[in-house]
């Protein structure tokens, strides 16, 4: 269940370390941390040449590695292709798939390239990393995953053969596969453009490990249990962090809307007691509300609504005279008058006028209604007269007001 969450905690910053096995057994690792800024990928820190996991401090805490290892005691051989107990045994006769870890990756034809690691060896490296706080929440063997950056290199759709360099390995690619690897001891000083970075060769393969999984919606489920370990713990300490801090806010802000509402309470509880203890204080509002109630009978009175009957025969007599060509869109009777009620803050309604709008394709039958409307005896004169043509309404659109006697 908490794994669907963890698209949700995908860092936005990503180191990829390539670690080489010398036979010295010492180390030569090389790393890069990518960063995504909206669309944009940025390197944050490159370093080549590292012999000591405890020189890689700044990949430590909370961010998540992507390893390839290679170099002494890994094994990558074309095989043809097969499922992985058949590839174990192609590419060593005799292995026991318990002893080993393996990856298969495609190559041209029907053959397949095998990558081949003793998991003993690769558990007590996992360890050390695990030791020096580095989490690693991915693991690969070789240097495979150059293909991602194979697009842009520009290579992906080119159906040549490309020679594409590391620190550890010279490799012949066609399109996004490996036709042919060979070790190298040679120091380079190739260089690859990649957007407007220029990344040395040494650092290609981590760049390439940290740009997979920063397009990935998450980090994939790893087969190997340490790493799977790690990878779920790096997820765990993700939604924990960001829980803790939702939390903390979700808190601070209750903190501070209590404070409001005690603030507010207190000051309405103070402002009663005032209200209790003035007799003066009740007899303005007293006041106050006669006034009000003085003020709501003249709208009363200015809206006709004493004579229920008017509003309803005017707009009656008003709806039986509309011809069949004419469609109403406003109707309103008594409008409210707005610059008295800017000045005065009060309604005040016109109980002598009657608002009328509407559409009509044809002036002539707007007029002859117009001069129907003024026959009637209730009505003293039509002002305000505003006819104009709307092409997107396709129609005449007019408006005018009745002034009743």
């Amino acid at each position: 269940m908490r794994e669907r969450l963890y698209p949700y905690f995908h860092s936005t910053k990503v180191a990829g370390v390539s670690l080489t096995l010398l036979p010295d057994n010492g180390y030569n690792i090389s790393c890069c941390i990518l960063q995504k800024q909206k669309d944009t990928v940025i390197i944050e820190h490159q370093k080549s040449h590292v012999a000591s996991l405890e020189e890689l401090t700044v990949i430590t805490g909370n961010l998540p590695v992507v390893l390839a290892i290679e170099g002494k005691g890994i094994l990558l051989k074309k095989t043809a292709k097969a499922d992985q107990q058949q590839a174990l045994q192609l590419a060593m006769p005799g292995a026991k798939m318990k002893d080993f870890y393996l990856e298969t990756w495609p190559a041209p034809a029907e053959e397949q390239w095998v990558s081949l690691a003793r998991k003993q060896e690769i558990d007590a490296l996992l360890e050390k990393f695990r030791a020096s706080k580095i989490q690693v929440c991915s693991l690969l063997f070789g240097p495979f995953k150059l293909s991602s950056v194979m697009p842009f290199l520009g290579y992906a759709q080119d159906s040549s053969e490309v020679a594409i360099q590391t620190g550890y390995y010279h490799m012949q690619w066609q399109g996004q596969q490996i036709l042919a690897i060979q070790k190298t001891e040679e120091q380079t000083n190739v260089t690859y453009q990649i957007g407007d970075d220029l990344v040395n060769a040494e650092v290609l393969l981590p760049y390439s490990l940290a740009l997979d999984a920063l397009m990935q919606p998450t980090s994939p489920e790893s087969p190997w249990p340490m790493v799977s370990i790690q990878r779920n713990e790096f997820y765990e300490k993700r939604i924990f962090q960001k829980a803790s801090i939702a939390a903390l806010a979700v808190l601070l802000s209750l903190l501070g809307i209590n404070t409001l509402l005690f603030s507010e309470a207190f000051t309405e509880n103070e402002e009663l007691r005032a209200q209790t203890t003035s007799y003066k204080s009740s007899l303005v509002q007293l006041q106050q509300l006669q006034q009000e109630v003085t003020a709501k009978g003249q709208i009363i009175q200015s809206l006709g609504m004493e004579s229920h009957h008017r509003p309803a025969f005017y707009l009656d007599r008003l709806g039986a005279s509309l011809p069949s060509k004419i469609q109403l869109t406003l109707l309103t009777a008594f409008p409210a008058e707005e610059e008295k009620f800017k000045k005065k803050q009060n309604l005040y309604f016109n109980a002598a006028l009657i608002q009328v709008g509407g559409l009509c394709q044809n002036p002539a039958i707007l007029n002859d209604w117009l001069i129907s409307i003024e026959q009637l005896y209730w009505v003293d004169k039509i002002q305000g007269q505003q006819y104009h043509y709307d092409t997107r309404a396709e129609s005449g659109v007019f408006e005018f007001l009745i002034v009743i006697k």
